[in-house]
């Protein structure tokens, strides 16, 4: 929703005709003032191929200047058939870009050959078991597939494991689709003490244009979603390394390099790559880098945007995350997260009317578009329930293996 709703602000303020075709039909977004047009099209998952022609055939009738992808289920069948679109009018990164950073050891294979810091690590092996793999890595240890989603499962989105234990370890192997490839990577740093930096670019045939940085201030230790970011100043090394994959691929389009920082010695690690706008862009927004209006321009209108000086310092928010956080992942008396839960809930409201601390800002809210955060507010409760009933599934108290998206 974050990046999806950011976008379609973005291009919205700026006085284009924005239609949509989401995957949530129940999404708070839908009720953006933005959007002219929903079309209700069935999942991709159910046939990638039919999904794409029926796409191409609206596209076809409303005569649109750009389609954006906003998660891999539309990227993937998007590029896979893009012949049935005109050239040019897919926002993607490049098939080379994306087929190095939809898969996680092709990135890990690039990193290294850029010499861009990674986690130690390698494909599993049939023959691995939690005792070599302990002996190897030691403990905590990582496993992930090696991509997010594959065009043969759009409906299943691959999670990421970090195993603290021996038994986590042992049960998170057994739970493994041995049909599936994963990468299996020593945890960073292994003191714990980390943080996730995200260097945001848009790139022209393989040249940054613009960047953008910001460190997550609060996040989960078992991973996902953060629910605060801040913006900072860009950092030389990550934003070098940057340079170098987006050159290597020659990578035309937005990507966010995720980093894992070292909060005691700053040595950082590249972690992922997603080729295409991420959740935390209402930051970058905020901060003043217009990333969806910057790539319109650059596709549509052949303009090289410049990189402005946005402002250092700015926060940003997810309502949902911190009201999670708040109520089920917080440490202490039951009562302080729920008190923490209504305060936020309450400075959210404040500022999607205008109000509040101005280095502020909560994704979904928007003095000038207040119907899709007053709309997540009122969904909360079935949210939260959804993700309490997802974590009771992945959770079983006999493996206890902590997931990270």
């Amino acid at each position: 929703m974050r990046a999806f709703l950011a976008t379609v602000r973005s291009l919205g303020k700026a006085g284009l005709e924005i239609d949509v075709a989401p995957f949530d039909w129940k999404s708070p977004a839908l009720h953006s003032r933005y959007i002219s047009n929903i079309h209700y099209l069935p999942h991709p998952s159910q046939d990638p191929r039919r999904w794409a022609e029926e796409t191409a055939e609206i596209v076809k009738r409303r005569g649109y200047d750009l389609i954006v992808p906003m998660c891999e289920r539309s990227l993937l069948p998007l590029v896979k058939y893009e012949d049935l679109f005109e050239p040019g009018q897919i926002a993607h990164p490049g098939r080379q870009a994306l087929a190095a950073f939809i898969d996680k050891a092709e990135t890990k294979s690039l990193a290294l050959a850029c010499n861009v810091p990674v986690a130690p690590g390698r494909l599993l092996r049939t023959s691995d078991n939690a005792d070599n793999l302990i002996d190897e890595f030691d403990l905590p240890i990582v496993i992930k597939n090696t991509a997010s989603y594959r065009i043969e499962s759009l409906d299943y989105r691959s999670k990421v494991s970090i195993a603290r234990k021996p038994e986590q370890l042992s049960a998170a192997l057994a739970d493994l689709d041995p049909a599936e490839p994963h990468l299996v990577e020593g945890y960073f740093p292994p003191s714990g003490k980390g943080q996730g930096v995200g260097v945001s670019v848009l790139a022209s045939k393989g040249t940054v244009l613009i960047a953008f940085q910001h460190a997550r201030l609060l996040e989960p230790a078992g991973g996902g979603g953060s629910s605060i970011r801040i913006s900072e100043q860009l950092d030389p090394q990550l934003l070098e390394a940057c340079r170098s994959l987006a050159q290597r691929t020659v990578l035309n389009g937005v990507a966010m390099f995720e980093f894992r920082r070292d909060r005691v010695t700053g040595e950082a690690i590249l972690v992922e790559v997603n080729p295409r706008f991420w959740g935390s862009l209402p930051l970058a927004i905020f901060a003043g880098v217009d990333f969806p209006c910057m790539l319109y321009e650059m596709l549509v209108k052949g303009k090289q945007p410049k990189q402005p000086d946005y402002r250092i310092g700015c926060q940003a928010q997810n309502l949902v995350n911190s009201v999670y956080d708040h109520l089920f992942r917080s440490e202490g008396r039951r009562w302080k997260g729920i008190w923490s839960s209504f305060t936020d809930i309450g400075m959210a409201a404040l500022k999607g009317v205008g109000l509040g601390p101005r280095n502020l800002c909560f994704d979904s809210f928007d003095r000038k578009d207040f119907a899709p955060g007053f709309r997540e507010i009122t969904a909360l409760p079935r949210v939260l329930v959804g993700r309490i009933n997802q974590r009771k599934q992945k959770l079983p108290e006999s493996r206890n293996v902590t997931p990270q998206s």
